[in-house]
């Protein structure tokens, strides 16, 4: 590692960009000021956009906190290799994270795009996790209040034909057999089954899910009527 950091003021760009390169890799914070310093430098010159792209996502690997404002001034910027932006905005929201927020460094780099400049968070893989964890965060928050019904049909004689409502699918339950039926929703209205002359419809609520079990524990697809 000490040899990629002394590589960083290399007369070659292409040097300083390989040392850039294994730095973003080692991921190690340690290393954060002197690959700063080293972009710091780099800026200087326009023609060097790749070894800057390198240098920018190694302090976003590093979670370097120091380096945001310099991030975010050079996102301002009007720059020729627009690939820059996409890792300056990886970095600017890395950063968010140590720094605990990630909505407001999302929100800032988004601003950014009404200047008439590339999204630095286009296909932006960090920024869908961090919306589907938030997502996921506020489903638990509801679902706290949720409360589980468990329904056994079971025929001794004649099968019984069960329809998945509103999918369509049929499942058959043979005569010794059981189906479970398990909805999960709020608790005023989980599921429902109704009990029709030639069938029996189940159906989860408007909010909240249905899943089934057969006889044997097996999993029964809601969709298709067949085990998973």
């Amino acid at each position: 590692m000490r040899e990629a950091i002394e590589r960083l003021e290399d007369k070659s760009s292409a040097r300083r960009r390989g040392a850039a390169k294994k730095l973003r890799k080692i991921a190690d914070p340690t290393v954060g000021p002197q690959i700063f310093r080293a972009l710091e430098r780099e800026i200087k010159d326009v023609r060097t956009w790749e070894t800057q792209y390198q240098m920018v996502m190694a302090i976003g690997e590093c979670r370097y906190a120091p380096a945001r404002d310099l991030l975010r001034d050079m996102a301002k910027r009007p720059i020729v290799a627009t690939t820059l932006y996409l890792a300056l905005g990886d970095s600017i929201v890395r950063i968010g994270e140590v720094e605990g927020e990630v909505g407001e460094s999302i929100a800032w780099c988004f601003a950014r795009v009404g200047l008439g400049k590339t999204s630095v968070l286009r296909h932006h893989g960090h920024m869908f996790s961090w919306i589907r964890n938030r997502r996921y965060e506020r489903r638990l928050a509801r679902e706290a209040s949720w409360v589980e019904e468990r329904t056994v049909l079971a025929v001794e004689s004649d099968c019984l034909t069960v329809v998945f409502e509103p999918m369509g699918a049929l499942y058959e339950i043979e005569p010794g057999e059981t189906l479970t039926i398990v909805f999960k929703g709020p608790p005023t209205h989980p599921g429902e089954i109704r009990h029709r002359p030639d069938y029996t419809s189940v159906s989860p609520g408007l909010v909240g899910y249905m899943m089934a079990f057969d006889s044997k524990g097996n999993e029964i697809d809601i969709y298709t009527g067949a085990p998973y």
